[in-house]
């Protein structure tokens, strides 16, 4: 089974399964992937 091809009631049963730890590692990743990305724009590196 792929994203693709799996409805949203079984995405939410996938994401339902996931612990605090694996949620609080994805929140923390999506926060900081800007970061680096705003700075090189700036810089224009």
């Amino acid at each position: 089974m792929t994203i693709w091809n799996c409805g949203w009631s079984q995405f939410w049963g996938m994401a339902a399964s996931l612990s605090w730890c694996e949620i609080l590692m994805l929140v923390c990743f999506g926060a900081s992937w800007p970061s680096p990305i705003r700075k090189g724009i700036v810089t224009k590196s």
